[in-house]
């Protein structure tokens, strides 16, 4: 009789879990017309299973209308039998919420439960603490970082996942940063040699397997124990993988002249820009503004030409509110320069005098640029985008808004405007260009049309 008795038992045991395996088959295969008389059933008796697939169904709204509450219902009964995915699944509802702190009970009974994967990942993200945590200096976010790398690390172990080693390592270099940054009264350096010691186990590991990330933070690692030189190399190996917080710090140490003989301002505005295009919204700024710099001394048409759409790529990753101009403002005036050249010829045999008007406050060059009568001029000399020549020829404006010169222009000036050359007052804030006007027994230097392009510097 006892025999029977454990057959019949060991018989029973054998049908519940083939039931179980079936249920969850049908519910995967999407076989929902055979699955939700099948479970319902099972989940009247009690069945752990059945109530957790039925709450997974409603959780995912297969072959049932979406409902939450629903799900959760299921789910709890589930639970009450039992089911350790059944306190995953309530873990990770509450964790969707931003209620880790209430997820971790539940994704801990999960895993007391037997159920490893994915509860190890879940408590690790759980756990890792947010940056309000390390900006205020709780000690308790770096214990938290701890705890969420062990989770991390347990998960590798069960699933050799790339992603999790990662997350290990980052929170334990955060909190081992944040000991070694900030003054926390409950830490002592055997804390921070065992994160450090933690973080950097895991950084190797993912370096050996070359992962980016890798790469880069144990980079940051080094930059912060000022180790500039290791910093700098490990960087380059992420920036070589397209990380753009590699290229940004880079930027940084170039900026500085960090593990490089001297400050780099055109490996700075580089990586500036790199990271900007990866997609760190913090490096956009700072890419244009080098850039410009970088664009103010060139003197390459086509490079500068190059360099302003390549500003055009960043103004449209910073966003409307982001504008650069004068590198626009310099590639219009070498385009200028270059037509002036190309339509280059001799001048007429007349002398060449001086008399540009329109420079009052109340006339059209004088309120555009807010000039006035007796302000002073100076004129200068454009061949290209290099520095100009100033002339020793210079005066104000007189009181009928003209710069005028009741003597002709010298000769060399004739030659340079016969090869190409512009003319230009330089007033006190802008330099504005002139144009050859021929009248009947004189040539003369007049304003340019006011929609043409300024030198820009």
């Amino acid at each position: 009789m006892l025999r029977l008795t454990v057959a019949l038992s060991l018989s029973l045991c054998f049908t519940q879990a083939a039931n179980a395996a079936d249920l969850d088959a049908l519910l995967n295969q999407e076989r929902y017309g055979e699955f939700l008389p099948k479970a319902e059933s099972a989940a009247a008796a009690g069945d752990a299973q059945a109530l957790f697939l039925l709450g997974k169904a409603y959780h995912l709204g297969q072959g049932v209308d979406k409902s939450e509450a629903l799900a959760k219902s299921y789910y709890e009964k589930a639970r009450a039998a039992g089911s350790a995915r059944a306190s995953h699944n309530l873990g990770a509802l509450l964790m969707r919420e931003k209620r880790s702190d209430e997820a971790i009970p539940l994704l801990e009974e999960a895993l007391q439960r037997g159920l490893l994967m994915p509860t190890l990942i879940n408590l690790g993200k759980a756990y890792s603490p947010s940056d309000l945590d390390y900006q205020m200096q709780r000690h308790g976010g770096v214990v938290r970082a701890e705890r969420a790398g062990d989770y991390f690390v347990q998960a590798y172990e069960q699933d050799a996942d790339i992603t999790s080693l990662m997350q290990a390592s980052r929170n334990y270099l955060q909190a081992y940063l944040a000991l070694r940054n900030n003054h926390f009264s409950a830490s002592t350096e055997d804390d921070r040699d065992r994160l450090r010691g933690k973080a950097l186990a895991g950084l190797k590991m993912g370096m050996a397997r070359d992962n980016a990330k890798a790469w880069s933070n144990y980079g940051v690692m080094l930059l912060e124990e000022q180790d500039f030189n290791g910093a700098r190399q490990a960087l380059l190996q992420g920036a070589e993988r397209k990380v753009a917080v590699a290229h940004y710090h880079l930027a940084r140490m170039a900026a500085k002249g960090l593990g490089l003989p001297a400050v780099d301002r055109q490996a700075e505005a580089y990586h500036y820009e790199q990271a900007a295009l990866l997609g760190l919204p913090e490096a956009v700024r700072p890419a244009v503004s080098r850039l410009e710099e970088v664009l103010r001394y060139e003197t390459d048409l086509a490079a500068l030409e190059e360099g302003v759409n390549r500003l055009s790529v960043l103004q449209a990753a910073g966003g409307d509110g982001l504008r650069a101009g004068s590198a626009t403002s310099r590639l219009e005036w070498g385009r200028f320069l270059q037509s002036q050249r190309q339509q280059a010829k001799a001048l007429p045999d007349k002398p060449l005098y001086l008399q540009a008007c329109g420079l009052d406050l109340g006339q059209l060059y004088g309120s555009t640029y807010n000039l006035g009568s007796n302000t002073a001029w100076r004129l200068q000399v454009y061949r290209s985008l290099d520095k100009p020549e100033r002339l020793s020829i210079n005066g104000h404006v007189d009181e009928d808004g003209c710069a005028t010169l009741l003597e002709p222009l010298p000769e060399r000036i004739r030659v340079s405007l016969a090869e190409g050359a512009v003319l230009a007052l330089a007033f006190p804030n802008f330099t504005l260009p002139l144009a050859i006007k021929e009248g009947e027994d004189r040539l003369r230097l007049d304003m340019q049309a006011i929609e043409l392009p300024i030198p820009s510097f």
